[in-house]
């Protein structure tokens, strides 16, 4: 979960076989490839509005629920990760931002929010960053938080075993050793000035390098116990295997006193969260939902549904082949004009979907897109087919030189498949255009799920889809050469715009989040859903 609210009233074991982990990391990295990990990628880009959050129904009844001192959160998927270093699984990676805060925060307009550090100086043309720590920060504990206690938690969230991607940026420090599990305390890519400061020395410059300080501080006292020093707004009380587990506040977080003393954190899940939330023995839970679930809550009375873009989105890719008819960019433009998106989202996904229109997030610093560049248009497909060489025979199909358009399509493994393929082979018909379905490799056009890309992943998104046009090499390339993020922002912008009037890829829908508040005891009004769940009580 990953969402900022504000609160308007009162093992693993860590040793696996070496097999495994090359595994894991693998898979690990082809996700973070693609999204910073699913459900991981808004931990590292979190939103920056304050009011952010979009209410998708308003409860009207009171709940008359269970009485508690403290707040109750909700968290799905817990599988005893609680450092950010091995926290997995969505339950996991929710409570580890409560317990360890990051250096910084980058937030999806591409600025910053300094957590921890003070500030952080970019200099040598993007290869080295000078991190400066706020004054007086403290562990848990109450232990001293110093420069050289941030570089050996940092060392950790590099580790090969770690769960998370922070090993792409480790590998572009000097002194990285990709053949080591862990890194020495001495790898020269992390130099301490003083009690305050640290340097780090990169071999080569890369916006993504930024990410780097936006993984969780924290040290490891004894894992297998589920001791910890912590540095979030809470911290772990007692030494419970599982759910629920009680959480208290941290005495010196680096932000001041938390308002909660206490918050109680159960595991739910997508058959039990109505009952939980309309009973009260939840009072808040982010999801991702379905049609049916959403319409259930609705009817609640008693429940808040506050909504925002997930980091999934559902995509039409056309197949990079000089042999198939949609290699033509006109084609593929008649393509995109044809299909009843906006139709298809609303009738199939209802309120746990949205239409997408850019391949980044929408409204990140990313997206160059602001509208729909192919809105439905049935004469303009036309248009584009003519274009393109085609004319309209008697059965009122586009051929040429004899030979009808057909084209081949692919759809599995991604919700409501067969919706799409029904309403898709529809509308292309009416534009003149056979589709036919394959389960093969053989296609013209892939429906899948693809994770949005994020700053660190442009690249893998290029490459993965096989976008080998010169100007998309280019930008690519002063894309890693942007010294700051503005600036990466503004080629990232001009990549997606040029994807876009190509048509090389289509943008169908994005998967909503949701966070839930049952209209109990705790009343707790969501503000940016996007932005961290500590936020919710400090």
């Amino acid at each position: 979960m990953f969402f900022s609210m504000t609160k308007t009233t009162g093992g693993r074991t860590l040793e696996k076989a070496k097999d495994f982990l090359q595994k894991k990391r693998n898979r690990v990295a082809v996700a973070f490839a693609a999204a910073v990990i699913l459900g991981i990628a808004v931990y590292f880009m979190t939103n920056s509005g304050e009011d952010s959050a979009e209410v998708l129904y308003k409860a009207e009844k009171e709940l008359a629920g269970q009485k508690r001192e403290e707040t109750a959160v909700g968290i799905q998927n817990y599988q005893g990760g609680l450092h950010p270093a091995f926290a997995e699984y969505s339950g996991e990676k929710t409570l580890s931002d409560l317990l360890f805060s990051p250096l910084i925060r980058i937030k999806q307009d591409g600025s910053i929010d300094y957590i921890l550090a003070e500030d952080i100086d970019v200099s040598s043309k993007g290869k080295t960053y000078t991190v400066r720590l706020k004054d007086g920060l403290k562990y848990s504990d109450g232990s001293k938080l110093a420069a050289a206690d941030v570089k050996k938690d940092l060392l950790l969230l590099g580790d090969g075993r770690s769960s998370f991607g922070f090993r792409d940026c480790f590998a572009r420090l000097k002194g990285y050793d990709s053949n080591k599990l862990t890194q020495s305390e001495d790898m020269e890519g992390i130099e301490v000035k003083d009690d305050i400061t640290l340097v780090f020395h990169f071999t080569e410059p890369d916006p993504a390098n930024m990410y780097l300080f936006t993984g969780g501080i924290g040290r490891t006292a004894n894992r297998a116990k589920n001791k910890y020093l912590y540095t979030g707004a809470f911290m772990l009380k007692g030494q419970p295997a599982n759910l629920p587990m009680t959480l208290e506040a941290n005495p010196n977080y680096y932000d001041g006193k938390v308002k909660e003393k206490n918050i109680l954190v159960k595991n739910i899940n997508s058959n039990n969260i109505e009952a939980m939330l309309t009973k009260g023995n939840v009072d808040i839970t982010q999801f991702q939902a379905n049609k049916s679930l959403i319409s259930r809550l609705k009817k609640s009375g008693v429940i808040t549904l506050y909504h925002g873009s997930s980091d999934v989105q559902a995509v039409l890719d056309f197949k990079s082949d000089s042999k198939s008819a949609v290699n033509k960019k006109e084609v593929r433009q008649a393509v995109c004009y044809a299909f009843q998106k906006e139709r298809f989202v609303t009738d199939s996904l209802g309120d746990s979907g949205q239409a997408a229109f850019s391949n980044f997030k929408e409204g990140s610093f990313m997206a160059g897109a602001e509208k729909e560049m192919y809105p439905y248009s049935k004469e303009k497909a036309e248009e584009c087919l003519k274009n393109a060489g085609y004319e309209k025979n008697k059965k009122g199909i586009f051929e040429k030189g004899g030979k009808e358009l057909s084209l081949t399509l692919k759809a599995d493994g991604i919700l409501y498949a067969d919706l799409f393929v029904q309403q898709f082979t529809k509308d292309m018909k009416a534009a003149g255009i056979i589709v036919k379905t394959t389960d093969s490799g053989n296609y013209d056009l892939y429906y899948r799920n693809a994770a949005i890309p994020s700053l660190t992943s442009v690249g893998a998104f290029l490459d993965e889809r096989n976008f080998q046009d010169e100007k998309l090499v280019s930008l690519n390339a002063r894309l890693k050469k942007a010294e700051d993020l503005k600036e990466a922002g503004k080629v990232c912008k001009e990549i997606d715009e040029k994807i876009l009037n190509e048509s090389l890829t289509m943008p169908v829908y994005t998967e909503r989040k949701f966070a839930a508040v049952g209209n109990g005891s705790h009343k707790i009004e969501v503000k940016d859903i996007d932005r961290p769940f500590s936020e919710l009580l400090k």
